[in-house]
């Protein structure tokens, strides 16, 4: 069993495009609304790309990512904070980290969509010379 759930967290990072798709249809049959379905699916898969782009950078340049992502994250955070301070008045942590998390789901899609194609691109010409 441990080793269905690993293949299939294995599967999902390495096409977090499918996995993102999946679980928009998921959503979409439980709202009506595809706008909401495609936030919460944005959401839930945004780890996937998040850690597909580490793998990738790994890969490529031999240099983990990660840290320097959580502190991103962190960074675009506390902005997010800062600037519901200087317009509400107020801290609302919970928003700001959904915030940030749909910010950073859109960084690592299209982070993942270069990465890749840099990285079909490269293995190409390696295997050609």
């Amino acid at each position: 069993m441990i080793d269905l759930l690993v293949h299939l967290f294995a599967f999902l990072v390495t096409i977090p495009l499918l996995a993102t798709l999946l679980v928009f249809v998921v959503l979409k049959w439980k709202y009506t609304s595809s706008g909401t379905a495609f936030r919460k699916s944005a959401q839930w898969t945004a780890i996937f790309y998040v850690i597909a782009v580490d793998l990738i950078l790994s890969d490529l340049f031999q240099f983990h990512v990660l840290f320097f992502i959580i502190l991103f994250f962190i960074l675009i955070a506390g902005l997010i904070l800062v600037g519901q301070y200087k317009v509400k008045g107020r801290l609302l942590y919970g928003r700001a980290v959904d915030i940030a998390w749909r910010m950073f789901f859109l960084i690592f899609f299209v982070l993942y969509v270069v990465l890749a194609a840099l990285m079909m691109i490269h293995n190409t010409v390696t295997a050609l010379f």
